[in-house]
């Protein structure tokens, strides 16, 4: 909130809609999410006045996770669509990685196992280089919901059970 003072203060645009964007994060975290949509709509409409697109994708990934959780499906995977596409564009594998595991997320939670299946394995093959281990098991973590929903339930604790030695071999924490 301070450094939300001062970016207005500044008349600076574009540190005002990053501080909107990490207050949104922190009322996602907080279980608000009705405030953390309206304030990543904020900082969005700023970013694409200002023709900022490097902070873009991140601001349109955290509001598809707020849509979803409000139960906007579909304006949830339209946004994080354009946020892959932008991180494709700007070379960025790491978001990247969150974004075909968000789709993942998304397309398991619509029942579409087809496309669900597509983002993980995505994730899990990146084009640009290796994700890092959260990254990893969390898309081995959706591939597992996959094969439970589609009735293999042997194949889901293997892959479960490969996740969790990721996150216990590599120190990473589960999100």
């Amino acid at each position: 909130e301070a450094g939300l003072a001062v970016a207005e203060a500044l008349g600076d645009p574009i540190r005002r809609a990053r501080c909107l964007s990490y207050l949104g994060a922190l009322a996602q975290q907080e279980g608000d999410f009705a405030t953390a949509r309206a304030l990543q709509e904020q900082a969005l409409d700023l970013l694409r006045r200002a023709g900022e697109v490097g902070a873009t994708a991140g601001v349109l990934d955290r509001l598809s996770q707020a849509l979803a959780e409000l139960g906007e499906a579909e304006a949830a995977r339209r946004l994080q669509e354009e946020a892959l596409a932008l991180r494709r564009a700007h070379g960025d594998v790491l978001d990247t990685g969150w974004s075909l595991v968000h789709l993942g997320d998304l397309a398991v939670d619509r029942g579409d196992l087809a496309a669900a299946r597509r983002a993980y394995a995505e994730c899990l093959t990146p084009r640009g280089g290796p994700l890092p281990p959260p990254v990893l098991a969390r898309a081995l973590e959706g591939c597992a919901a996959v094969a439970a929903a589609a009735g293999q339930g042997a194949r889901a604790l293997r892959l479960l059970g490969a996740a969790a030695a990721l996150r216990e071999t590599s120190g990473a924490v589960t999100d």
